[in-house]
């Protein structure tokens, strides 16, 4: 029989679905002396949300759930640092500059397009990584219009016009440049003024989006040789009044949708009407309320927020679908955290100032298992820029530091049952076992996130132990031998008594013929 309901979400108007195979899938388990162990990887059920054992006997205290996650370790080539090449000269070699250069600069910024990942330093110096070759190429290059007292704050990258955009912050200038044979081809733009305060800026399609806090969001078109502004989205166009609190703090695209988050309020997104460079606010979804929003991540329908105290933090995970959307999870953590890189449909990599976690998405707290909740401490202790996965490959990652760049290779390993016979009598066994997880083979909409399985299952055991445990067979065998030992050197000292005594008895009967014995007389004779 195969069932199909649906649980409601409390709220946000989106509906979580659950597809419950009501037929249960017989397992028969014989552990024995020799296979005391039975293991069930689940490999064949995407995340596992929960595993739940019910049984009237002892078959639920013997077997573990241990749930899926992702390890991350350094590659072979290990770290590679780009800003440091000065350090590795004998320093009679350096020049004043070289030297102030290789201990003052860092690495500032990171932008990827199709081909690689370009970087740029606070000194100018411009590199770019072609991640797709087999062997990792490094091209460098220094921008000629920047000086030793420029820092450079922002590097994007716009897949329309195919430039890279560098935004010089002392000079108030922008500069874009792509590398063509190996070589830098650099171009000031014009029709840019740098903002008073804090700002972001990301580009998509042709149009560079500018958040600048308390003056709103700008929003360019980009052209052969510059920028022009189209609009500019404020307070008013948010919340349809002016706000004493209003601060643009970060801004996202996602297809033709565009979201701004707001420090002191939260999200809202607007529709790109790219045909005439209009946005036109979502007024069904409505203001996604949050406060004290440090930065968000969206990709899909998947939104990573980071909500930032004095000294903790705080994840959110929305998913949003079509006017409604649905908080996912909420995690809160003991340390300051920056942002979130989502880098597939599976997880995410939330960095922080020096500790970065690792996070499982997709995955409905309110049917987490506690044990399937935690975040998995990432294992690298330093500041990094941002973290990609390398070129096309689906198991390396392109983590930027300030001072170079780290290769890692990563493996999600699944869901495991583990069921462990050592403490258990022998005898028969039997366990209900309900799985809650992102896929099964009923499942036929793979595409729909918000659809969940409940798979059931009937594991039998038949628990074969010997009479002993391994360590009393060790007893009993050195028992018996001494045992035996013993039975010999006792049937050793009877086999000798009893020769000595038959020794003696042959003894005593030649003394009894001896003195029986007369010589004949010499009349018999």
């Amino acid at each position: 029989m195969f069932l199909y309901f649906l649980l409601i979400c409390q709220s946000m108007e989106l509906e979580f679905s659950f597809l419950n195979d009501t037929e249960q899938q017989m397992t028969n388990v014989i552990m024995n002396a020799e296979q005391q162990s039975f293991i069930k990887r689940l490999d064949d059920l995407g995340k596992i949300l929960s595993v739940n054992f019910q049984s009237e006997d002892e078959s639920s205290q013997f077997c573990s759930t241990f749930y899926q996650g992702v390890t991350i370790h350094q590659s072979p080539s290990g770290f590679i640092s780009l800003v440091h090449e000065l350090a590795k000269k004998d320093i009679d070699e350096l020049s004043d500059d070289d030297l102030y250069r290789g201990y003052n600069e860092k690495l500032s910024a990171y932008a990827v397009n199709p081909e690689g990942i370009s970087i740029i330093s606070s000194k100018g110096r411009v590199y770019f990584i072609d991640t797709n070759s087999k062997n990792l190429s490094i091209i460098n290059q220094t921008l000629p219009l920047s000086n030793d007292n420029q820092q450079t704050t922002q590097l994007i990258f716009d897949e329309k016009s195919r430039y890279f955009y560098a935004f010089l912050n002392d000079n108030n200038q922008v500069v874009k440049y792509q590398f063509l044979n190996n070589e830098i081809q650099h171009k000031p733009v014009s029709g840019w003024t740098k903002p008073n305060d804090k700002f972001r800026v990301i580009a998509s399609n042709g149009i560079l989006y500018s958040a600048q806090e308390s003056q709103g969001l700008f929003i360019y078109e980009i052209q052969q040789h510059g920028f022009r502004l189209i609009t500019t989205i404020t307070a008013k166009d948010l919340y349809d009044s002016d706000s004493d609190q209003f601060k643009i703090v970060d801004v996202a695209v996602s297809d033709d949708k565009l979201y701004i988050l707001d420090h002191y309020h939260g999200i809202t997104q607007f529709q790109i009407r790219s045909t005439n460079m209009t946005f036109v606010k979502n007024g069904k979804l409505g203001l996604i309320k949050y406060s004290d929003c440090k930065s968000f991540s969206v990709r899909g329908s998947t939104i990573i927020l980071i909500q930032n105290y004095q000294s903790n933090s705080e994840i959110i995970e929305l998913f949003i679908q079509g006017d409604d959307y649905v908080e996912m999870r909420k995690i809160y953590t003991k340390s300051q955290l920056r942002r979130a890189d989502i880098l597939d449909d599976d997880f995410a990599i939330v960095r922080g100032l020096h500790d970065h976690k690792i996070m499982l998405i997709q995955m409905p707290d309110q049917y987490l298992d506690q044990d399937a909740k935690r975040l998995d401490n990432y294992f690298f202790s330093g500041n990094l820029l941002g973290v990609n996965k390398f070129g096309n490959t689906n198991d390396t990652l392109f983590a930027i530091s300030p001072h170079g760049f780290y290769i890692f290779v990563y493996r999600a390993y699944p869901t495991i049952i583990i069921c462990n016979s050592n403490d258990i009598d022998s005898g028969l066994y039997s366990a209900n076992v309900s799985i809650k997880s992102t896929d099964c083979d009923k499942k036929t909409d793979k595409t729909n996130s918000l659809q969940y399985c409940i798979t059931n299952h009937v594991y039998n055991f038949e628990i074969k132990k010997p009479l002993l445990s391994p360590e009393q067979q060790q007893y009993t065998i050195y028992l018996t031998i001494i045992l035996i030992s013993i039975i010999l050197l006792l049937i050793g000292c009877i086999l000798f008594h009893c020769r000595s005594y038959q020794i003696k008895l042959e003894t005593l009967e030649r003394s009894k013929k001896k003195r029986n014995f007369r010589p004949p007389s010499k009349s018999e004779a």
